[in-house]
Order: structure tokens, then sequence, then C-alpha cells
């Protein structure tokens, strides 16, 4: 089996960063904003996220669907991702530039555009990425590689004040800052797509039959290792969003360290980095799912230690050594996450000979997205009704709600996911055999058609 070089994994992962470098901020970061500088509430701003969702769960599937089933000159995801990009660009570009008098109907207008934007991107990349091989260790590494995009794209966004602290006047992420990350967007994105898409093969056909409706629900219904992977998906996802979503006013503005916060999102994000290409190493030789398991886990404990580091200057280091930590940890969760699921998937296609890979990824990122927007949204909301402004002196209560939202719910569902990861049934073995059968179908089908 020929080998994915570098090079083309890199011109295939590279709008991931830039794609990145505007998710973190859109989720993290201007909802407080708007909430300080626009007519948007933090509370209203809640309700919006958790509104765009109920979008997602009609266009994902539909995406899905439709980018494993029309099929066009050009395969079947190039079209939609650039289609993609036509709506994410302009989105962007408002959603980042709100007036003093832009209120939720403006914000929940271009986050949607935004959102729907995204996925029209995201869903066949990462289906196409599945289809680009079927080699288990090649997956690893593009999904390895895409998971290292996604932390320097957070990198960046937090690098952009301080290289630039001169021009905005500190190191503090700001309006301005969020302005020119739109800026970036609007140029980097359609040309790093132009170039994934004019570089990159189209998918292989694989010369199974197109996906139903009714042939998604069995698979659906029929895979238990399926809805395995989506419930940790989900569990996932909600405690990563309940974290993102109070995360720029914790260390902001409850722990004191406004200047600072670039500087936390950086070592996160560059150690976690650094340690993708370890867990790309112990991927190879251990069991991926086992690692993972073990990884989130971990995590567990770690999120209320938090709390035991006073507010103030001072702070600073420990909290650092604390988001190092964990950025290293997250890492392997964002990067075992798809290569499982491009396995699990294969054993759906060796049970069901029809190739759902559009349609289970699109579940796959609108149980993610409605986890992680869900989670912001509920956190924010639980912050609000205990009575947390930002910019505000808060009493004890507002406070405990804080830490409720931020960590100590977020440690329950770390600690029930990691669990049920370490129950996962398909081992190195079992997929080479899935993959050696799906290999001596598809020679069989090629001489029927031939």
């Amino acid at each position: 089996m020929k080998r994915i070089g570098l090079p083309t994994i890199l011109v295939f992962c590279l709008p991931t960063l830039f794609l990145y470098a505007v998710v973190g901020p859109a989720l993290v970061i201007l909802p407080s904003m708007y909430a300080q500088f626009a007519a948007v509430t933090l509370t209203q701003a809640g309700l919006i996220i958790l509104a765009g969702r109920l979008i997602d769960v009609v266009a994902d599937p539909l995406i899905g669907y439709w980018s494993d089933s029309l099929e066009t000159r050009w395969g079947l995801r190039k079209p939609w991702i650039v289609a993609g990009c036509v709506v994410a660009t302009p989105s962007v570009w408002l959603l980042f530039h709100p007036a003093a008098s832009s209120g939720p109907g403006y914000f929940l207008v271009y986050a949607v555009g935004f959102i729907l934007g995204f996925t029209m991107i995201w869903i066949p990349t990462r289906a196409w990425a599945a289809e680009l091989t079927r080699d288990r260790d090649d997956r690893a590494r593009i999904f390895t590689v895409s998971s290292m995009m996604t932390l320097l794209g957070g990198i960046f966004y937090a690098l952009l004040p301080i290289l630039l602290s001169g021009h905005y006047g500190s190191s503090a992420i700001t309006m301005r800052v969020m302005n020119d990350l739109a800026l970036i967007f609007v140029v980097a994105v359609p040309l790093s797509i132009a170039a994934m898409v004019l570089l990159i093969p189209r998918e292989t056909p694989d010369h199974v039959e197109r996906p139903t409706l009714r042939a998604l629900w069995l698979t659906l219904k029929g895979n238990r290792l399926l809805w395995r992977f989506l419930v940790v998906n989900f569990l996932t996802a909600l405690a990563l969003g309940m974290y993102y979503g109070l995360v720029f006013p914790f260390f902001a503005d409850h722990m004191k360290l406004a200047p600072a916060f670039p500087y936390i999102a950086i070592a996160s994000g560059a150690i976690g980095f650094a340690a993708s290409t370890i867990w790309l190493k112990v991927f190879m030789n251990f069991e991926k799912t086992k690692v993972w398991g073990l990884a989130v886990l971990t995590l567990a404990p770690l999120s209320p230690i938090i709390w035991l580091i006073a507010p103030g200057p001072a702070a600073l280091v420990p909290v650092l050594i604390l988001t190092a930590v964990s950025g290293s940890i997250l890492a392997c969760h964002f990067a075992a996450g798809p290569s499982v699921l491009s396995d699990v998937i294969d054993y759906g296609r060796l049970r069901t000979k029809a190739n759902k890979t559009g349609n289970i990824f699109s579940l796959s990122l609108l149980i993610t997205k409605a986890g992680l927007a869900g989670g912001a949204g509920l956190a924010l909301l639980i912050a609000g009704l205990f009575g947390y402004r930002p910019g505000a002196a808060n009493d004890a209560l507002a406070v405990f709600g804080l830490a409720f939202a931020f960590s100590i719910m977020p440690s329950l569902l770390f600690a029930v996911a990691g669990v049920i990861l370490l129950r996962h049934p398909i081992n190195r073995k079992k997929q080479e055999i899935i993959r050696r059968r799906l290999e001596q179908r598809e020679s069989r089908l090629k001489l029927v058609t031939s």
C-alpha cells in the first residue's frame, strides 16, 4: 500500500489552522466581548449559542448525507468545501466586527452563518481524510497533523496580540485583535482551501452502494460501537464546552490575569502541539483507544485543581504549568478521536456494504458541536443564574456558580467518558482484519465492474 507523504498531509490540513484561529475566539472570547461592548447580555449570548445548535440538528446530517450521495465531476467532497468557504468568509468578517448597537439578532445571524460555513467545510474534509487511506498508521498521521493544526490555530490567535503589542498597546485580547483575526481569515482560508482542492486528489471511488436514509438509520441502529463512540464524543465535548465557555472570564476576570491570557492560551496550545508528535508514536505502539481512555480519565482530577490557586499576578506561573499539562493531555484526545471513528466506520462499511463516511462524520460533528456549544451555553447560563458578572464584584455564591460550571461538572463528565473508552473492543489486530476484508471485497468488485 502506497504511503501518503508529509507534504500532501500538510497541504490537506493547512486550512484547519486558519479555521481554528477563529473557532476558539468565536466560542471562547466573543460572547464575553459582545456582553461588554455590544448590546448583548451574557445570558443572551448563552441562549444564542444554544439556539445555533438547533440549526445544526438539521444542517449537519443533510450536509453529511449530500456529501456522500451527490457525485460531481470534482468528486463528492470538494464542491462542499468550496461552498462552505463562500458562506463562512463574509460571516466571520461581520461576526468579528460588531458595533456598540449590535444586538442578539446580529450575533445570531452571523454566528449561524459561520457555523454553517464551517460545517460545510469540516464534514466533507473529515470524510475525505478517512477516504485518503485505509491504513491505520496513515490515518493516525493525517488526524494527528490535523490536530496539530487545530492547536496551532489556538496558538496563532493568542500570539497575535503579543507579537503586535506595540500596535495594540497591550498584550490583552481586545476587539481590535478580533478585527485583525477576521482579516487574516478572509485572506488565508480561501487561499489554503484553493491549494487543498487543486493539489490533493479526490477521494478514491469505493465501488459500494451510495447510502440511503434507511441504510443510515440501520447503521446507527445496529452499530453498538458507533453509539459508544458517539456517547464519548458528546460527554467530552460537553465537558470541554463548559470549560471553553468560561475560560476567558475565569482567567481574565476572576483570576485577574487579563494581560496574561494570551500566554496561558499559548502554553496550552504549544505544549499540546509538541505532545502531538509523542502521542502519534504512542498510537503506533500501543492500543490507541486505551491510551485515549487513560488520557481522558486523567483530565477528571486535573479540572478542579485550578481552584486551589489564589487569584492575582502570583497565580500566573502555577496556572501556566497546569494549563500546559492539560494541553498535552488534550492533544491525545483531539488526535485519537477521528482516527478511532475511522476504524468504527470501516467496521460499519464491512457490515453494510455502503459508504456512509460523510454521514457518520456529520453526525459526529453535530454531536461535538452540540456538546461544545451546549456546554458553553450551559456554562454561561449557570454562571449568569448564580449572579456572576464579568468586570463586577462577585459574591461567594456567584464564584461557586463559576466553579461548578467551569470545573466540577467537566470533571465528572471526563470520568464517565474515560471509563467507557477503556471498554472499547476494536484493537489493532481486529482493525487489520477489517482492512484486509474491505480491500479483498474492493478487488472483487473492481473485477466484476471492469
